[in-house]
């Protein structure tokens, strides 16, 4: 069978924040050092190393919130084809076989797993649709940050307004806290043509949040020699100039808008709405969910995907006429600006790939009584009851209209049936721990023992597994079970 190989482009330097690749701890209460990891001692507890200090010191694994492993660096895993357990877990790994007890990865962090088919929630033998460009972040320096320029409050006599905020990066996320938006986070050159953007996103209070992608950040001629960040404020048009040409989707809790944006022979931005579809999914005030923007740039088709189900479409025919239509120029660009005040919010998991034009997702089509089955040619779906894999590498499928058989490497995902699931564990989850893969993965667990190679949890669905720490980018110790953290002054 195929696997899908990945190409994910980490940037050599070492972050700022995590100098020279050292592993970084951070404590619940905010505290960080760097140092070296060394393992899980008795009773779960971290074992730690600095130069400064003789001895490894042990830490209680209550109090850590995170270990960040040579500096967010790791030698990234060769498949993103993974397994999908009932608790959330994301096991990457290369399906071998599936009977009517089982299903059968082989993978290179935990060698041959063996998951009993009733935890099994999803399996995707060839997700995302093509080729992985990025999944992080991992490391401060993969992002370029552009500060806002000081602003007048003509209310206040021509006082300075509130200091604009700033987005600032802890353990595998970007946080964004301030009375004014104005700041931008951005990545240059990382969105192919056709392309699938997702990112999860958590706020406080209020939501406002500006996505600028396939963005080549163009100034105009009368800026070229004005520097980025000077030209960047808190508005939907200074950060259409801030990004040049491309597109902007604007997320507010309720409705959302997308806006084409040009920079015109004069030197000034335009920005062009598009026409205004239904909103099917609604946002809380407070809250945390996926967004995934999926791009067509050839066609002008663009999707929007509220936690895996779809929300709303635009078409660019016909918006764009005459001279405009053959000039118009776009890039590999992204971008994101907090839209309003007095906001908070965190940006997390933010993963690129290339698009198949698959225009839903089996999650979308999630049945109580059938196992959906989303084919990679992006066309067809069935459901029914999944059978077996056989030596040959089909998958067998009984439906309403017949039996089939597909050839794995054809099939992008399936769902299977929710009330086939055992069950969630909530054994030890008090005291369990997140290990996250790059450049896909997450498995949870009770820490047990290991060293800094090696480490065994004890998984509630799975039991005790060993698992390979070369492809671990962060264990999380203390992730919150609520809707959004409790987030401190620093994060």
């Amino acid at each position: 069978m195929k696997t899908a190989i990945i190409m994910v482009g980490w940037m050599s330097a070492a972050s700022m924040l995590l100098a020279g690749g050292e592993d970084l701890i951070r404590f619940s209460e905010g505290d960080q050092l760097r140092g070296k990891f060394e393992g899980i001692g008795k009773g779960g507890v971290v074992n730690w190393r600095r130069d400064d200090v003789d001895a490894p010191v042990e830490f209680k694994a209550g109090g850590v919130r995170h270990v960040v492993l040579r500096g967010g660096k790791a030698s990234p895993l060769r498949t993103v084809s993974h397994l999908g357990l009932a608790n959330g877990d994301r096991l990457p790994g290369t399906i071998k076989s599936i009977d009517a007890d089982a299903v059968v990865i082989d993978t290179s962090y935990a060698g041959e797993l063996r998951v009993p088919r009733d935890v099994v929630a999803l399996l995707a033998p060839n997700p995302l649709g093509g080729r992985l460009h990025y999944h992080g972040p991992f490391a401060e320096d993969e992002w370029k940050l552009a500060k806002a320029e000081p602003a007048v409050d003509a209310a206040a006599d021509g006082k300075l307004a509130p200091e604009a905020g700033r987005w600032q990066y802890s353990g595998a996320a970007w946080y964004w806290q301030g009375e004014r938006g104005g700041g931008a986070l951005y990545r240059e050159s990382c969105l192919p043509q056709r392309s699938v953007l997702k990112f999860d996103l958590a706020w406080r209070s209020r939501l406002g949040l500006a996505v600028g992608f396939h963005v080549d950040f163009s100034k105009p001629e009368a800026d070229e020699k004005t520097p980025a960040a000077s030209r960047l404020a808190a508005d939907i048009a200074d950060f259409a100039r801030f990004c040049g040409n491309g597109y902007i989707l604007q997320l507010y809790p309720n409705y959302v808008m997308l806006y084409r944006c040009d920079v015109g022979k004069d030197g000034k931005p335009r920005l062009e709405r598009f026409q205004s579809g239904n909103l099917s999914a609604r946002m809380s005030e407070t809250g945390r969910t996926s967004i995934e923007i999926r791009s067509n740039l050839a066609q002008g088709s663009f999707a929007l995907f509220i936690n895996d189900e779809f929300a709303i479409q635009w078409s660019e025919a016909g918006m764009i006429a005459g001279e405009r239509a053959s000039t118009r120029r776009t890039g590999g660009g992204i971008a994101f600006a907090a839209s309003g005040e007095n906001l908070s919010m965190r940006i997390s998991d933010i993963t690129v790939s290339e698009w198949n034009g698959m225009p839903d997702s089996a999650r979308s089509m999630e049945t109580e009584d059938q196992d959906v089955v989303l084919m990679a040619d992006g066309v067809d779906r069935y459901s029914g009851k999944v059978g077996l894999l056989d030596e040959s590498g089909k998958l067998t499928l009984e439906a309403r209209h017949g039996s089939f058989a597909f050839p794995l490497r054809d099939v992008a995902e399936i769902r299977f049936a929710k009330n086939r699931l055992a069950r969630k564990s909530d054994e030890g989850s008090a005291a369990s721990m997140v290990v996250r893969l790059s450049p896909i993965g997450s498995i949870t667990g009770r820490p047990e023992s290991g060293n800094r190679e090696k480490i065994e949890i004890r998984n509630p669905l799975l039991g005790v597994i060993g698992l390979s720490l070369e492809s671990a980018v962060m264990l999380d110790f203390n992730g919150t079970k609520q809707v959004v953290d409790v987030w401190d002054d620093e994060f």
